[in-house]
């Protein structure tokens, strides 16, 4: 019975917490669409481009200057959703420290508190 409890602990269930992380970690990559975000990092924000204004000299800036404004813009979003998936990505891979390592350690923690306990009762 014991072999059993201690198989699960260090050995079934670690590997399911590796996993349930890897399954999380992908679904932030989803939920946050980073490829998408790298690849359009630089496209106009949601396709807002103006052409060229027949072919005159102030229509050639205005329309570069609005699409240039464009693209900033969608720089600009696109960039804080990246930074706001990054911070994401380290608080799920700081919890999956935390927990896991609680995880493998909570045997050994009760049982010196066990006996921690025992040393004050029994003086």
């Amino acid at each position: 019975m014991y072999y059993h409890y201690v198989y699960w602990q260090f050995f079934v269930a670690p590997t399911w917490l590796i996993r349930l992380f890897w399954n999380l970690q992908h679904a932030l990559i989803r939920l946050f669409s980073v490829p998408v975000m790298f690849r359009t990092l630089l496209s106009y924000w949601r396709r807002d481009k103006l052409s060229l204004q027949q072919g005159s000299i102030s229509g050639f800036f205005k329309a570069f200057g609005l699409n240039l404004i464009s693209r900033l813009i969608g720089f600009i979003i696109r960039m804080t959703i990246l930074a706001s998936w990054l911070v994401s990505e380290a608080a799920l891979l700081i919890a999956l420290v935390i927990i896991f390592s609680l995880f493998v350690l909570w045997p050994f923690l009760a049982i010196i508190g066990f006996s921690y306990g025992l040393a004050i009762i029994l003086g």
